[in-house]
């Protein structure tokens, strides 16, 4: 089972609108990279907005080495790995 640095959960934010979904995605990926956190494991849900802007942004965001749909232990389709950059 794959040990994570962070985690960042979108269901503590409650009702958010895209701008605030790029807003804390990307403070979340900068922030973790900077403290060299290489891991990472975010929950969306599996609803129809959060999940697709989070994987269109993971795409095009420079830190991110790769990601991929979350196991079964880790929220499978609710929730993404994340591999960062050195």
């Amino acid at each position: 089972m794959l040990v994570f640095d962070a985690e960042l959960d979108f269901h503590q934010f409650g009702i958010i609108d895209t701008a605030d979904i790029e807003k804390i995605l990307f403070e979340f990926i900068e922030d973790s990279h900077y403290y060299d956190k290489k891991n990472l494991l975010v929950i969306t849900g599996k609803g129809k907005v959060v999940k697709p802007l989070v994987k269109k942004l993971l795409g095009q965001n420079p830190y991110v080495k790769k990601f991929k749909q979350a196991g079964y232990f880790n929220g499978q389709e609710g929730a993404f790995e994340i591999e960062l950059c050195s």
